[in-house]
């Protein structure tokens, strides 16, 4: 089809043609992008593969097959071609990070993660200021909702192997701080009822939303822990640790919401109870391990109710486990308890294309 070179290249193209022509390259190429981040392998087509230019700023309703000439709005205006616009600039820098992370010979250097994430962030912020200028709201602020959603979840990914680690040298304090800032838009979007309909049921990134960014604070919470010592929460009511202790109990929060609408991998809501465990006020008579296994236990509990009730069924205990520490030893090693490999992440093509 040669969607990769751009209509100006062919005689005789309609403009209708022309503009279906790069909104279609726009959402392969953001399909792109989003598959090789979820896949971790490198994108099939790189910034150096098409001419293709981004769509035009016009509505739907603009063109039609008789349209001659189109006159496209000031980019301050909200198009129904602007979230695509909008995340066709931003291709570059995402295409850089993917091959950063999962080509052959990884360039990971400081200079280059600190030039993406500046990148990164400032498109970000172009989108805050460009939803601001417009007077509507509603689906202004779902396109704002999604395009973070789709351009913060690389800064987890790039950030995440110096975020997990403490006292790692100025990278790694840097990569806490961009990590902490992505997973706490991500977790409390603006306020918009279809997107959080989309959070709390959507597969695919949707899903890998909800359990890169538990990680991505859990880890930060534990690193909190270890460089503050296992001391109870301060009474200061917003010191960085119960920031962090609030946050956490909000991803708790949601991965139980979305069991409640059919989702029935239970490890993330265990995972973050155990978290939360370490880092509350001990209980009187037990040591932490106890207590965290008895978190793990209640949370296992919790979700199996959940799951018995969503297909029907009356709830009933699970059996007895007797604490045996070598029996739940492993739910105690925090490299286990911060791994994303045994969470079912979903691939993102098959949500992410309903959305164009």
């Amino acid at each position: 089809m040669g969607l990769h070179l751009d209509p100006s290249h062919y005689d005789d193209m309609s403009v209708l043609d022309t503009e279906l022509r790069r909104r279609l390259w726009a959402t392969i190429m953001e399909l792109n992008v989003q598959a090789s981040l979820d896949a971790g392998m490198p994108p099939i087509v790189s910034i150096q593969d098409f001419d293709t230019e981004p769509p035009s700023n016009i509505d739907d309703t603009d063109m039609d097959d008789s349209t001659q000439k189109i006159s496209p709005k000031l980019h301050t205006v909200v198009t129904d071609t602007s979230l695509q616009i909008f995340l066709f600039d931003c291709l570059r820098p995402r295409l850089n990070i993917l091959r950063m992370m999962n080509g052959l010979n990884p360039d990971m250097s400081r200079d280059k993660i600190v030039a993406l994430t500046s990148e990164i962030n400032n498109h970000c912020n172009n989108c805050r200021e460009f939803v601001k200028k417009d007077p509507q709201t509603g689906s202004d602020v779902f396109r704002h909702n999604l395009s973070d959603l789709l351009i913060r979840r690389f800064l987890l990914s790039l950030h995440r192997p110096w975020a997990c680690r403490a006292h790692a040298g100025p990278l790694s304090y840097f990569s806490r701080k961009i990590s902490y800032d992505a997973a706490a838009t991500l977790l409390s979007p603006t306020t918009d009822d279809s997107f959080a309909h989309l959070l709390l049921r959507g597969s695919g990134i949707f899903k890998n939303r909800i359990i890169h960014v538990s990680l991505a604070l859990a880890s930060e919470l534990l690193i909190e822990i270890q460089d503050k010592g296992s001391n109870p929460i301060t009474q200061q009511p917003w010191d960085y640790r119960s920031m962090l202790v609030a946050a956490v109990h909000e991803a708790r929060s949601q991965s139980a919401q979305r069991m409640k609408f059919g989702e029935t991998n239970v490890k993330l809501h265990m995972k973050l109870s155990i978290v939360l465990t370490k880092a509350e006020d001990p209980t009187l008579g037990q040591s932490l391990q106890e207590q965290m296994i008895e978190s793990a236990r209640d949370s296992l509990q919790m979700s199996y109710a959940t799951i018995q009730a969503n297909i029907g069924l009356p709830a009933s205990p699970l059996y007895d486990v007797t604490l045996n520490m070598q029996d739940f030893s492993p739910l105690l090693n925090f490299d286990d308890i911060l791994n994303a490999a045994d969470l079912a992440l979903d691939e993102a093509t098959a949500s992410l294309s309903s959305m164009y």
